[in-house]
């Protein structure tokens, strides 16, 4: 396994995906599709598993380039002198909070992508975490099964959330619980699903209509409640899941 530094060194930083020996034969060149390969950033206090998913990253032929940080404080050094594409930021680590260091990369780096790594299937964090800007939650249990699906997903705009996490919802405000009440049960049907994770193929399928009629459903619901962009609205989906299912099932 290369990672371009010794083992118990929290900040250092990996050969080049591509040059890396044993693995650089298997890959295509740097560039795929047109786009420049990607800058990944590994935040997690222990070594092994953090070694294990950076030699996972650097078999991705479209993993340039892989750092790494054993706690929250290092990683946010990093952000401030590089520009990583995304992120696996794990939540439980010794020092700062992972939803506060969240926040900080949020701040600091808005364009980049951040899949939180965590050992629990805890809905409550899940929730916590998109509201902070995470795309991806992904269970330490399934990184090995699911970590290149989980890249396919968020690289495609789309949310990944581990199989088997336990969604919870959060209160709403009453702002946002009186733009609810603007939705039409059907509507509210269409936005339980995307809280679900589903596509619009998905969800046309669940309920036996078509995948044009789920997006004008799905622009309705944007309008209605006043929210722009598919990670927004499935955030929004997650935190008022309970709401939606009783609002569905009327």
């Amino acid at each position: 396994m290369a990672t371009g530094g010794p083992a118990g060194r929290g900040t250092s930083e990996s050969i080049p995906a591509g040059r890396c020996p044993g693995i650089g034969s298997r890959r295509p060149a740097a560039r795929i599709n047109g786009m420049d390969s990607l800058h990944a950033l590994v935040v997690d206090d222990h070594p092994i598993f953090r070694k294990g998913l950076i030699s996972l990253l650097q078999q991705d032929a479209r993993i340039g380039k892989v750092t790494e940080a054993g706690d929250g404080s290092k990683a946010l050094a990093l952000l401030r002198q590089r520009t990583p594409d995304l992120s696996f930021l794990d939540l439980c680590m010794p020092g700062r909070d992972g939803l506060d260091v969240l926040a900080e990369f949020t701040r600091l780096r808005p364009r980049m992508k951040v899949i939180i790594l965590t050992a629990a299937d805890d809905g409550h964090s899940l929730t916590q975490a998109f509201a902070l800007g995470a795309v991806g939650f992904l269970l330490k249990a399934d990184a090995a099964d699911k970590l290149y699906c989980c890249l396919d997903t968020v690289l495609d705009h789309s949310t990944y959330v581990s199989p088997g996490i336990r969604l919870a919802s959060a209160p709403g405000t009453p702002e946002e619980e009186q733009k609810l009440s603007l939705l039409t049960p059907s509507e509210c049907r269409v936005l339980a699903l995307v809280g679900e994770f589903l596509t619009s193929r998905q969800i046309a399928d669940r309920l036996y209509i078509s995948p044009r009629t789920v997006q004008n459903h799905r622009a309705n619901i944007c309008r209605k409640l006043g929210i722009q962009g598919v990670h927004r609205l499935t955030r929004f989906a997650v935190r008022h899941a309970q709401w939606l299912k009783e609002a569905a099932e009327k």
